[in-house]
């Protein structure tokens, strides 16, 4: 019988999940999250880093910027407590770093439809209505970042642009009067 392949990091007893340590995905639920510290070799000094347990019996994994966006645009969310509960995938790919090849946990960021996290649907004259059409007409949003947050129907579209650009004109013709020493 041939003996299962074992990478020498298994011995270390690490308390962080390795990229060595996942064979092929891991399909977890996110418990919760901690903040550790850490020696960076790199800067040569500590640094707080952000790590993510699990519900299922398997070590944390330590975030990373990278993780963290994958992520938010899985989860629909960039709150991190939105993520507690919900199911997220794992795998590794090899990336060079420091000069040597190195197995990456990497979120999986596709997902079937059905396990697809559902967006609230954004109501017209509903209770984030007018904060949608005051983020468009300040330039803080778009449609299509609105519609990252929100299920949008065609007529709520055309409505939250109709809308926008209303204040927008408004505005503008505020602003237009105001300027004008000939109108009184």
């Amino acid at each position: 019988m041939a003996k299962k392949k074992r990478h020498w990091r298994d011995l270390l007893k690490k308390a962080y999940l390795h990229g060595s340590e996942i064979d092929g995905e891991i399909t977890v639920t996110v418990k919760g999250f901690e903040e550790i510290e850490v020696y960076s070799r790199r800067e040569q000094s500590k640094e707080e880093l952000g790590v993510m347990t699990f519900e299922e019996d398997i070590k944390p994994i330590v975030l990373t910027s990278r993780k963290c966006e994958a992520l938010e645009y899985l989860l629909g969310s960039p709150d991190i407590y939105d993520w507690v509960g919900k199911k997220v995938t794992f795998y590794t790919k090899d990336e060079k770093h420091f000069g040597k090849i190195h197995p990456v946990i990497t979120v999986k960021t596709t997902v079937s439809k059905k396990d697809a996290p559902k967006k609230e649907p954004l109501l017209i004259g509903g209770a984030k209505w007018s904060q949608a059409v005051d983020s468009l007409v300040s330039g803080t949003a778009t449609i299509t970042s609105i519609k990252k947050y929100y299920s949008l129907s065609a007529k709520a579209e055309a409505e939250l642009k109709k809308q926008a650009n209303e204040k927008l004109q408004a505005k503008s013709e505020q602003s237009g009067k105001a300027n004008d020493p000939t109108k009184n």
